[in-house]
């Protein structure tokens, strides 16, 4: 497996990474790794892999919104709504998780007023019990250099945050079978000019526009800032999971218990229809050209 720097620079499965160890979890605020995406490139699977090791404390809920909710990319003000429950959907987590702390948690995460005070008090050591502690919103991808800003100002000097990128081909056709599940339509019925439309709103453009995402959170964060890439997770997700351990400093052995998990799976996983695919093909042209000098061979890697 290879993994890709925030320099661009592929390293070999293993290799350390520069820098310096950092403080005990328990010393800081806010969580200790982000995951900041990409939407459909299997952040799902990878809460549900973390959430089990004995190292590791996840929120109750996967996605929190914080930074995405305070300093929207200016693209999306007004037009994309945060996906929080309503009723008593908001304590569904408790079915996965049943304890008085996580009923504590989802009244905080719901009734509590949005600041810095509020994000840091979600990861607070009476949840946490010193574990290292996770925020993975796949939104955050959206964030333009304001945002990021303002997430490097929010969150600790030791943090690490990544991002998973997939073929923006396959990612988008993946996101939009998604979209037309939650408004209850056949995307089979729909026509490749209907779905190139949909792929063009601000809220699914930004969120495949990879050298933006990579040039921004590079610049405010370095070398703690790295990517991935989900052809890795797909080829072996146990190598895949180990690299990510490896970057937020997750100590001891991992338990693969939820490796061959299908979270967040489409029932039915229609193929791109052709002509859509060559409309995608086009659009990406330029991006991935732009990208492959981020992270060199990934344009090749895809076209095969």
């Amino acid at each position: 497996m290879t993994r890709i720097d925030s320099d661009g620079q592929a390293r070999p499965a293993g290799q350390p990474r520069g820098g310096k160890g950092r403080a005990r979890p328990g010393s800081r605020r806010g969580p200790d790794f982000v995951c900041i995406g990409a939407q459909k490139a299997g952040t799902t699977w990878l809460f549900d892999n973390l959430e089990i090791q004995d190292g590791i404390w996840v929120p109750p809920e996967k996605e929190i919104h914080f930074f995405n909710a305070v300093c929207p990319h200016e693209e999306l003000l007004g037009v994309e709504e945060l996906p929080f429950p309503h009723g008593l959907a908001r304590y569904r987590p408790l079915v996965r998780r049943p304890a008085r702390a996580t009923l504590r948690w989802l009244r905080r995460f719901h009734n509590e007023p949005r600041s810095t005070a509020w994000y840091h008090s979600l990861f607070a050591n009476e949840f946490s019990q010193g574990k290292l502690r996770g925020d993975l919103t796949p939104a955050y991808s959206t964030l333009d250099e304001r945002g990021v800003a303002f997430a490097r100002r929010v969150l600790h000097p030791g943090v690490r945050v990544f991002l998973v990128i997939r073929n923006p081909i396959e990612r988008t056709w993946s996101a939009i079978r998604m979209m037309h599940r939650w408004q209850g339509q056949e995307i089979s019925k729909s026509n490749p000019d209907a779905i190139l439309a949909d792929f063009r709103r601000p809220s699914q453009r930004l969120r495949t526009d990879y050298a933006r995402m990579i040039r921004a959170w590079t610049h405010q964060f370095g070398d703690r800032f790295r990517v991935f890439l989900y052809d890795d997770l797909t080829a072996d997700p146990a190598s895949f999971l180990q690299e990510v351990a490896q970057f937020i400093d997750l100590p001891g052995d991992l338990r693969h218990d939820r490796l061959g998990a299908r979270s967040n799976a489409a029932p039915n996983r229609l193929p791109i229809p052709p002509e859509l695919e060559a409309g995608l093909e086009e659009e990406f042209r330029d991006s991935i050209e732009e990208l492959d000098t981020l992270v060199p061979g990934v344009a090749a890697r895809w076209a095969r």
